[in-house]
């Protein structure tokens, strides 16, 4: 059966599968981004661990800057993936949990405004370099009534990984690895 062109069976079994053996819903992402020149940057969806499976990601994709910053805008700017993700994240959680509750989408657009500083960026004042004022806004066709469709937008904030990701402090940390011109790795 599907809903909102979700294979429900196969989405239910997966989350049984996570129930019932709580290490299957532990994911690691590996990803790899190799400077190019100028502000260019090509980047690599390496890999997916879920338990002891490995699962090799295949897909490339490339940030530069636009031209008026020096840039050869080649590819859209880091802020625009990131802002991509939430918005494609956002979307695929909406779409998922109407699916899960038996509502029909019949048209979903995520529009996202963001504004960034680029006096922190660029070191010229002492303020925050990443996004701010973000808006994201949800526009949606379907005959379910305004609190369900309100109902899964709350839900939406609360699964959505990037979302949360983005809403709340994600411990990080940047290391420095020396590199030696035999260890390219791919």
């Amino acid at each position: 059966m599907q809903t909102n062109g979700l294979d429900l069976e196969l989405l239910q079994g997966a989350m049984d599968v996570i129930r019932e053996q709580p290490e299957a819903g532990i994911v690691t992402i590996r990803t790899l981004h190799r400077w190019d020149d100028g502000f260019a940057v090509d980047r690599y969806a390496k890999e997916v661990e879920e338990g002891s499976e490995v699962t090799a990601r295949k897909f490339t994709f490339s940030t530069d800057w636009p031209v008026e910053v020096g840039g050869r805008d080649s590819g859209p700017a880091p802020g625009e993936v990131l802002l991509g993700a939430l918005g494609g994240c956002v979307a695929m959680t909406y779409i998922t949990k109407a699916a899960l509750r038996g509502i029909t989408i019949d048209e979903l657009q995520v529009t996202i405004e963001a504004r960034v500083d680029l006096h922190g960026t660029f070191e010229l004042d002492s303020v925050r370099a990443g996004l701010s004022d973000v808006t994201i806004t949800v526009g949606v066709r379907s005959d379910a009534d305004d609190a369900a469709l309100e109902q899964l937008a709350q839900t939406t904030t609360r699964t959505s990984g990037v979302f949360d990701s983005l809403a709340n402090p994600v411990p990080m940390q940047l290391l420095v690895q020396r590199r030696h011109h035999s260890n390219v790795e791919g």
